[in-house]
């Protein structure tokens, strides 16, 4: 599938996608990272036996547990910033982010617009994006004397993840010249591993070495 060009020269957007393709990769790896350590403590997930090994060896190194657990969601969450958040840069230009992302590839290129539309509306209608800004601003970048009662479930970054993923395969199709849409997008275009899996696989390789 070929896409044009709008302009003889556009702007090179390759370093662009690139950088938030990154940023999406770490979101997505942290997020992971901390349902999977959770998840190997859920005897309905790994049975008995191996969730009550995990809890002990949990146990035994808590510090350094509860800290790569604290640690994968807090950058998860800061990842996921990093992408909705709009702002300016030091030069007062619009910082990097999904929406300015989506700015570019339509000046710069013949773009499918009822999709656009779709994602635009995708983005303006989700409430986690506010919920998020706050949650940012008053916990994580900075600690406010009294900040808002606020929480971010797992579901709600799940969306936002899930979201991500769907502008970052549509931006890619016309900047990289990828035929694929979201459904079709992998973590790591040039591998068909999953994530979820080498994840799991990295922690069971852990645990087996921290048994006493």
């Amino acid at each position: 599938m070929l896409h044009t060009m709008k302009n003889d020269q556009p702007k090179d957007l390759t370093s662009y996608i690139e950088s938030i393709r990154d940023w999406y990769h770490t979101a997505l790896t942290s997020f992971t990272l901390y349902q999977q350590l959770r998840i190997k403590m859920s005897p309905r997930h790994v049975g008995q036996e191996s969730a009550r090994h995990n809890v002990h060896t949990w146990n035994a190194y808590k510090g350094v547990f509860t800290v790569a657990l604290n640690n994968a969601r807090y950058t998860s969450i800061m990842s996921l910033a990093v992408l909705f958040i709009e702002g300016k840069d030091k030069k007062g230009r619009p910082s990097m982010s999904l929406s300015n992302l989506l700015k570019e590839v339509s000046e710069n290129y013949n773009i499918d617009q009822a999709e656009l539309e779709l994602i635009k509306n995708k983005l303006s209608s989700n409430k986690t994006i506010e919920t998020l800004k706050v949650l940012r601003n008053q916990y994580l970048a900075h600690a406010d004397k009294n900040p808002d009662v606020i929480e971010i479930s797992d579901s709600m970054l799940e969306d936002l993840i899930a979201l991500t993923k769907h502008i970052v395969a549509f931006a890619e199709r016309y900047i990289l010249h990828y035929d694929i849409d979201d459904d079709q997008y992998r973590h790591n275009t040039t591998s068909s591993s999953n994530l979820e899996n080498d994840v799991s696989m990295d922690l069971d390789k852990l645990f087996a070495k921290l048994q006493s």
